[in-house]
């Protein structure tokens, strides 16, 4: 099949020359779709256009390899058939079709699990803003009691113990009389009775001591929970920020790689529609060439006869 004014149709090579040639040479062919004899029109302006395509993809367009078949009647050459990535809606066949990864899913932080470390606050309030005795000054009070008991105790037996050195110094002079023994015990009670009072004090003192010490530990206590409870909403608005940025930003990525998937897969569904126009328009001026020769040789036979 010879090519039109671009060069010949060589199948097995180069053939954007001749797909070219043949349609921009078709002057008539062109015109009879609203073209001119001079440029071609549509067909010649289509040809121009493939003459330009890259040779890397005309075995998309073409079939691969390039090769000439004879129909079964072996009249003339039959052009292979066109390798198309559309299905028969015109869309990409799945096996051309990129499947994008689809959504990932966001790392974010628990919230709930920072909730539970709040236990220490939480306790630090309830000993705050407790009534009345707390643990600590329970057992504070129980320690102080059982000390006070062994100490009277001890002043008790001390007393004892110095009535009865007095008494045995008296014996030995020979001057322990009933008045003498008698004055000693009066004397070792006043000097118990002043023991215990003291020790009756000593213990009220530490009592307050305690109670003063317990209530100054709340005081303590309560006046940092403002700011440990502005430090617990800070973190947690952070840790929430946080979240929300990685939503966002995988939402972002998300949206972008379904973008680019959808993006590639029309590009590439046009590129078919393309291929299948510029092979369709080949085609047709092939057909065309075809169509003229045999008129004009038709021509030819029909004037020899006059």
């Amino acid at each position: 099949m010879g090519g039109g004014g671009g060069g010949g149709f060589d199948m097995g090579g180069a053939v954007k020359g001749g797909i070219g040639g043949s349609l921009v040479g078709m002057g008539g062919a062109g015109a009879l779709l609203g073209g001119s004899r001079n440029n071609g029109g549509f067909l010649g302006q289509i040809g121009t256009g493939i003459a330009n395509i890259p040779g890397s993809i005309l075995p998309g367009i073409f079939g691969d390899p390039y090769k000439q078949t004879v129909n079964s009647a072996g009249e003339r050459p039959e052009m292979p058939g066109y390798k198309s990535i559309l299905n028969g809606e015109g869309k990409l066949s799945d096996q051309y079709r990129l499947q994008g990864p689809g959504n990932i899913g966001a790392r974010t932080l628990d919230t709930n699990a920072f909730a539970a470390n709040q236990d220490a606050l939480n306790a630090i309030k309830s000993r705050a803003m407790s009534q009345g005795d707390s643990p600590w000054l329970k057992m504070e009070m129980q320690r102080q009691a059982l000390d006070n008991m062994a100490r009277g105790d001890r002043l008790g037996a001390q007393n004892l113990s110095q009535q009865a050195q007095a008494q045995s110094q008296l014996a030995m002079n020979g001057g322990l009389s009933s008045g003498a023994r008698e004055r000693l015990a009066m004397q070792g009670a006043r000097d118990l009775s002043a023991a215990r009072q003291g020790l009756g004090r000593d213990a009220q003192m530490n009592s307050l001591n305690a109670r003063l010490a317990d209530d100054q530990t709340k005081m303590g206590l309560l006046s940092q929970v403002p700011g440990m409870d502005l430090g617990f909403a800070n973190q947690r608005a952070g840790l929430e920020q946080f979240n929300l940025g990685q939503l966002q930003d995988t939402d972002k990525f998300n949206t972008s790689m379904a973008q680019d998937t959808n993006k590639f897969n029309m590009q590439n569904q046009i590129g078919g529609v393309q291929g299948e126009n510029q092979f369709n328009a080949y085609k047709y001026g092939e057909a065309m060439k075809g169509f003229g020769a045999a008129k004009q040789g038709d021509a030819i036979a029909n004037a020899g006869k006059k």
